[in-house]
This record gives structure tokens, C-alpha cells and sequence, in this order.
């Protein structure tokens, strides 16, 4: 009988931690509410500027807290959802990250500045730097998809600096300034999807 009550009472303890620790929320995940920026598709075919260039679409991600950034860029901007949004991205295979990560620049307020880290060099193929050979509509158009992108889908987001191998460069592709942070896109006429 004394074996039965010690077994019933681990078994109780068992069901009883467990319970609580379901019931504990994981800090290391968060959720995400995004306001994705792609490229619209009709600005493309006509390049009537008095058409919104750009499309904001809506999502929401689960994942790694520090993580959400780099989510952001580099898996939801490469695929446009199937939301109605006629829209495109320029953030094709060919453009690859080495790193996309956040930093405080605020003392007291939890604000700062993402940076978006390209891989340069040669291709595996010995081909020419992926960001090479982009015009300036190519640049303009992934400059303001990842900057609207971040800074509208993230608070804490006021800057974006782009680099290049860890470096900061002169230009992505020759054409637009990117030795400072950017606080807005290039084309910031923006439409929503609703």
C-alpha cells in the first residue's frame, strides 16, 4: 500500500510539473506582426511615377527572438504572398546575406539601427559580385524594399545601414549612397494591400 501512495505521489508530481511548465510562455520565440513592402508590378510595366512604387503587404511570423529581423529580409521579402498583392520582389536567389542583426543606438528609449550585412565577392561560379550590374532602378528598388520593410514592420527600427562584407561601401551598386543609414526607402510612395 505505502508503494501505491509513493507512486501516485510521483506520478501526481510528474502530471503537475509538466502542467506548469506548459503553462510557462517561451521568451526565446516571439510573434510578429510584419508590413512586408514589395515592388508594384505596375509601376514596373508602365514607370508612371505617379503610380505607388511600392505595395506594403501584412503577415505574421513566429520565430527566435533576434531573429525577426533577418526573417524579415531575407525568407518573407523573397517570396510575395498570396494576398492579391500585385506585386514583385528584387530580393532574388542571387542576393545573399551574410549577417542582418539589430543594435541599440539609444541610451534610454530601445531604438537603433539594423544592419544589412551582403555577402560580395565571386560566386561560386566565379561569376561577378552578386549586387554588380544592377542599374539604378535595381538599387533604388532594393534599398526602399528593405528599408520600408524594416523600419514600418519594427518600432524599435529608426536607421538601416548597409555593408558588404561587414564593410560599410560607397554604393551597393553605384548609383545610391550607402556610406550613411538610411531612415526611408528611395521610393517611398507606398500603397497598402487593404
Amino acid at each position: 500500500m505505502k508503494m501505491r501512495k509513493t507512486i501516485l505521489t510521483i506520478v501526481l508530481i510528474a502530471v503537475m510539473v509538466f502542467s506548469f511548465s506548459a503553462c510557462v510562455k517561451d521568451e526565446t520565440r516571439g510573434q510578429y506582426e510584419l508590413t512586408p513592402t514589395y515592388v508594384s508590378k505596375a509601376y514596373i510595366e508602365r514607370g508612371d511615377e505617379s503610380i505607388p512604387v511600392m505595395v506594403r503587404g501584412y503577415i505574421s511570423i513566429e520565430c527566435q527572438v533576434g531573429d525577426q529581423y533577418k526573417m524579415l529580409i531575407d525568407q518573407v521579402l523573397r517570396t510575395v504572398p498570396e494576398q492579391g498583392l500585385d506585386a514583385d520582389t528584387v530580393i532574388s536567389d542571387k542576393i545573399q546575406f551574410n549577417d542582418i542583426y539589430f543594435e541599440e543606438i539609444g541610451e534610454t528609449d530601445k531604438v537603433g539601427i539594423v544592419y544589412v550585412d551582403f555577402k560580395g565577392g565571386e560566386t561560386q561560379e566565379g561569376e561577378a559580385p552578386m549586387l554588380s550590374g544592377g542599374g539604378s532602378l535595381e538599387e533604388a528598388l532594393l534599398i526602399s524594399q528593405i528599408v520600408e520593410s524594416l523600419v514600418n514592420s519594427y518600432a524599435e527600427v529608426e536607421q538601416v545601414q548597409f555593408l558588404i562584407d561587414g564593410q560599410v561601401v560607397e554604393s551597393l551598386m553605384g548609383h545610391f549612397d550607402a556610406m550613411t543609414p538610411y531612415t526611408e526607402g528611395i521610393h517611398t510612395l507606398v500603397v497598402d494591400s487593404n
